[in-house]
């Protein structure tokens, strides 16, 4: 079943972010104590856009995966989440680094790094106004759910709810070598507009 999610959802959610991207710099950081900097991320989210959070339960209503993102014209959440957690971020990205966590040296090393010019495939998409687009930033399943066809309900409802909030374009990032991931949103028929870097493509799909 699909359904909102709730903020008593919110350690299982992040549960299962951890199982689902158990390497990500994301995982590292906030694989605190409880999952404390997880919690308070994707509570950020549910607090700003509670619609747009929708969560997949099985039939003890334990949260088994997620899809979430925000309206593009309001894309402040990351930045906020920064200004509400920016000591404990910093506390802990010291901490990573001093244990010589090779995830957090490499987050902390691509400041440094040239940033990849951007490639732009679809100009006409890039044009039209934010304030017609939703982005799809996360969605995810944990291993023992995946082939069910939750994915899909979980991606459609999130397109439907961007329909109702009067959205034409839904958008989402992913990366090139998750083939598995490429190969669903293909198939959910979104398509390439921009080249990020060799480590993300961007994809959209118009909501009929």
């Amino acid at each position: 079943m699909i359904r909102q999610a709730k903020h008593t959802d919110l350690h299982q959610i992040a549960d299962v972010h951890v199982r689902c991207f158990p390497k990500s710099f994301s995982t590292v950081l906030g694989k605190t104590h409880k999952c404390y900097l997880l919690k308070r991320f994707y509570k950020e989210y549910l607090d700003c856009v509670p619609e747009l959070f929708l969560v997949a339960v099985d039939e003890k209503d334990n949260v088994v995966g997620y899809s979430m993102g925000y309206y593009c014209e309001l894309n402040n959440y990351q930045n906020k989440f920064l200004k509400h957690n920016f000591l404990r971020i910093v506390v802990r990205m010291i901490f990573l680094l001093l244990s010589c966590n090779a995830t957090a040296w490499k987050k902390a090393l691509s400041f440094f790094s040239k940033k990849a010019e951007v490639e732009i495939r679809d100009e006409p998409y890039v044009q039209i106004s934010n304030t017609l687009k939703g982005d799809l930033l996360s969605i995810c399943l944990i291993p023992e759910k995946r082939g069910t066809g939750l994915s899909i309900e979980l991606i459609e409802a999130f397109e439907a709810t961007l329909k109702v909030s009067g959205r034409k374009y839904v958008q989402l990032t992913v990366e090139p070598d998750n083939q598995r991931a490429v190969r669903f949103y293909n198939k959910m028929e979104y398509k390439l507009y921009k080249i990020v870097s060799d480590k993300a493509h961007a994809m959209y799909k118009t909501l009929q």
